[in-house]
């Protein structure tokens, strides 16, 4: 059984995995540009006059902070998922949300009669078992064992 992602970097990592490993290196660079400008704009203390002033400068503060970090981050995550999804394919289908593809049998339904497709269970007591599920699901729900 695959291991759950625990954490926003892993996803960032997946998903730029998933795209062309090419565009996920520009991406990095762009990503890596932008919040170096960002991290480099530094709010002016002496513009501050009044309090009504001090808004602007502490969210422009906290910009520039989280630029600052994030530039390393992010494009980090990016050139990762880049090595990772190098040379893969793009998959189609179920298996790019994340599920894999659905093989097909050579029953028919016991409900309706359409043809059946071969899952795995996820969850559950038959969690890892597979299954035979009607093709028109979520409309019929006919399944059999194998």
């Amino acid at each position: 059984m695959a291991r759950r992602k625990s954490s926003t970097f892993e996803d960032l990592v997946h998903v730029a995995a998933k795209i062309p490993w090419w565009a996920s290196l520009a991406l990095a660079c762009f990503t890596f540009g932008a919040l170096h400008y960002m991290a480099g704009k530094r709010p002016d203390p002496h513009a501050v006059i009044s309090l009504t002033d001090m808004a602007p400068f502490i969210r422009a503060s906290y910009v520039q902070t989280f630029a600052n970090i994030l530039q390393y981050i992010l494009p980090s995550a990016l050139v990762l998922g880049a090595v990772l999804g190098f040379g893969k394919k793009a998959d189609i289908g179920d298996a790019q949300v994340g599920r894999p593809a659905a093989t097909t049998a050579k029953s028919s339904c016991p409900d309706c009669g359409a043809l059946m497709l071969k899952k795995k269970a996820r969850r559950g007591i038959n969690a890892g078992s597979e299954f035979l599920s009607c093709s028109t699901f979520p409309k019929c729900r006919g399944t059999r064992e194998i």
